[in-house]
């Protein structure tokens, strides 16, 4: 079984003190970046990945990024390594709540 892009990327920041999280999402940030100008993948995780990079790294100098989908069922294990980002002081804690205006889920008009 193949695993996830997206899976992959979120259980290495598991892994590592959190002290090193903002430098590695910096670095996979830019090599994601470069890869979807050069077209070289496609896969959706590369967006959401891209996205998750760039709101950690405007949330750790106080600005904001425009709100972006973010799949519903990668949510929790962002939120995650948000929360713990800001338990550890890398983040301020209104990173929270940027994390949820950023990533809001959008609910259906049968929903509502």
């Amino acid at each position: 079984m193949k695993v996830k892009l997206f899976e992959s990327f979120t259980k290495s920041l598991d892994r590592m003190p959190a002290k090193k999280i903002l430098k590695t999402i910096e670095i996979e940030g830019q090599m994601l970046k470069d890869d979807l100008l050069r077209q070289r993948v496609e896969e959706q995780d590369l967006v959401t990945i891209s996205n998750f990079c760039e709101f950690v790294k405007a949330a750790s100098i106080g600005e904001t990024i425009s709100p972006v989908e973010l799949p519903p069922n990668y949510r929790m294990d962002c939120r995650k390594i948000i929360l713990r980002l800001i338990e550890s002081g890398e983040l301020p804690r209104t990173a929270e709540e940027q994390f949820n205006i950023t990533f809001q889920v959008r609910l259906s008009k049968d929903c509502q």
